[in-house]
């Protein structure tokens, strides 16, 4: 059964905002890349896996969405609630080939009465890439029946 794009955002943007008022104040914004333009999909969730190992050792959570660049390398956008030293980090992703773009934002904004209205821009960001990689999978998208 086909889930219509609206659905799909909807759902996609409540487990962003659980996800903040789960984990704030701990809750970072990753964008990674790989070393060289990597088009195998399968390839780079193998590379993937081993971030997953890590952030679990270390007790931490993630949830996280896949994007295709125009040039057909994939790269991921990854909230996260456990911070890693830069240094040691990058020097650990790439060893593991991952690029030098790393992008980290902490994620600001307080769950208070308006806190959901903060996050909602952030689970907009996230959920344009999920339609984006699963588009020509759901109803309604424009892409397919």
């Amino acid at each position: 059964m086909k889930m219509t794009v609206k659905k799909l955002r909807f759902s996609f943007e409540c487990a962003v905002v659980r996800f903040c008022l789960l984990y704030w104040p701990d809750v970072f914004l990753w964008t990674m890349t790989f070393k060289e333009n990597l088009q195998d999909e399968v390839e780079a969730k193998k590379r993937f896996r081993g971030i997953c190992d890590l952030i679990r050792r270390r007790g931490g959570k993630y949830l996280g969405v896949w994007e295709r660049q125009k040039r057909g390398a994939w790269h991921l956008h990854l909230l996260v609630n456990i911070y890693f030293d830069w240094n040691w980090f990058q020097k650990w992703l790439m060893a593991r080939g991952w690029g030098e773009v790393l992008r980290v934002d902490r994620v600001y904004s307080k769950p208070d009465a308006v806190g959901l209205a903060r996050w909602q821009p952030l689970a907009r960001y996230l959920s344009k890439y999920l339609l984006k990689q699963y588009g020509s999978n759901v109803e309604g998208s424009g892409y397919g029946s």
